[in-house]
């Protein structure tokens, strides 16, 4: 008997449309599944069949009777809770994918929530002060990315970072044209001080920069060391990411996953994140510092660890070996898919889903994650809780009244 399962998601954007290509090529035949999602007219991609457009999500409870599925994964990326009110009355086993903090008065009649990191699960629990009688109802389960196209696609450029003398040092990341998350002012004075202190580099905006941000650093775009390459998709941005020497990802809000991270990573290349203990900080899951890139939770200590890698093209390859076997390893879709797989048949067989997750034994690795960075010498102290400042500040909508409150709580528990 083949399993029908309904994959719903608001948009096709983020990671909605990545995920459903996967599921829909790595399950195994015991399983048919559609996407139904959210239509937008400013998104021109080519979809087939198995896609079902939804103007409303008014639209989906006579698409779901119709498409009658024996079981409904939930791409939940800040999903509109109406579209679970919808859901919960067709009375089908609901699984639940979190990609952020959405916790609503809904989510306890949903059958099974997966969190796409432990760090993200023990922020939900800890946000919303969760009983830890709901552990059984929760999986972690990391968002699967399609390493091995990149890999092969990439063939042609086995041997393009191996010497990289006669070229540019090029560092860049790929994100949304974001200027809460990733184009901040604070990621403009990292480029700022970088170019103070090297000489032939450039940054590479895959997906574009907000014209706030481009104000900022204007003199940097006029001499040609930030690049915006606009929207890349598919081949053309693991092309645009080949061409990078570093992949750095500085975010005030810091990643709950990662999925671009790990994107860079089995490219090949190395990573210097911002460590944000304040939020999910996900992203020292993805990068060991000093082992496939470096974390640094300083301004300073961010351009110095680019620096430590500008110099040491030897590191960077070393680094960027490390990343692709880790990227490999633990998010190729033959190994994520499956474990999807043993969530759905449990779920639809009523057995309860056995798992070793311990709130107090996250939480330690969390702690032991933040301290693990690039800048923890005392000569970063200073430039440590300015960045901190500067962070909570901009998450606080620029107010400084809770950055300082933040900043105070921080620094009195030692």
């Amino acid at each position: 008997m083949v399993i029908k399962i309904a994959y719903i998601t608001e948009t096709l954007l983020w990671s909605g449309l990545k995920i459903y290509k996967l599921l829909s090529n790595y399950l195994s035949p015991s399983f048919s599944i559609k996407c139904f999602y959210k239509y937008d007219s400013s998104i021109n991609i080519p979809l087939d069949s198995s896609f079902i457009a939804l103007k409303t999500f008014e639209d989906l409870k006579s698409k779901i009777a119709s498409f009658k599925p024996d079981l409904i994964h939930l791409n939940n990326a800040h999903l509109d809770p109406k579209a679970i009110v919808i859901l919960l009355k067709h009375k089908i086993p609901i699984i639940e994918v979190l990609h952020f903090d959405d916790w609503n008065e809904y989510s306890h009649c949903i059958t099974h929530h997966i969190a796409i990191s432990k760090f993200l699960l023990y922020f939900i629990f800890k946000r919303y002060k969760l009983s830890k009688d709901l552990m059984k109802y929760f999986s972690v389960i990391p968002n699967p990315v399609d390493v091995e196209n990149i890999i092969v696609q990439l063939k042609e450029y086995e041997n393009y970072r191996t010497d990289s003398s006669s070229k540019r040092f090029t560092i860049g990341c790929a994100a949304r044209p974001d200027p809460v998350k990733n184009y901040t002012p604070i990621f403009a004075k990292v480029l700022k001080l970088l170019d103070k202190k090297i000489k032939n580099w450039r940054f590479l905006a895959i997906g574009g920069i907000p014209e706030s941000f481009r104000k900022l650093v204007r003199s940097l775009i006029e001499e040609g060391k930030v690049i915006d390459l606009g929207p890349k998709y598919g081949s053309e941005l693991y092309e645009a990411l080949a061409s990078l020497d570093v992949y750095t990802n500085f975010t005030v809000q810091g990643e709950t996953f990662g999925a671009a991270i790990v994107e860079a990573m089995a490219v090949g290349l190395p990573v210097v994140v911002n460590g944000t203990p304040f939020t999910a900080n996900a992203q020292t899951l993805l990068v060991d510092n000093g082992r496939n890139g470096f974390v640094a939770n300083s301004i300073k200590g961010y351009v110095d660890a680019i620096i430590e890698l500008y110099n040491n093209e030897e590191l960077r390859m070393k680094m960027g070996e490390i990343g692709r076997e880790k990227a490999i390893k633990e998010y190729h879709p033959k190994k994520v898919i499956p474990m999807y797989e043993d969530v759905y048949n449990k779920v639809l067989n009523g057995v309860e889903i056995q798992n070793s997750l311990d709130l107090q034994s996250i939480k330690e690795e969390f702690i032991n994650k933040s301290k693990n960075i690039y800048d923890k010498d005392i000569k970063y102290l200073i430039d440590r809780i300015n960045t901190y400042y500067l962070c909570r500040k901009s998450i606080a909508g620029n107010s400084n009244i809770k950055a300082i409150k933040a900043l105070i709580k921080k620094y009195t528990k030692f």
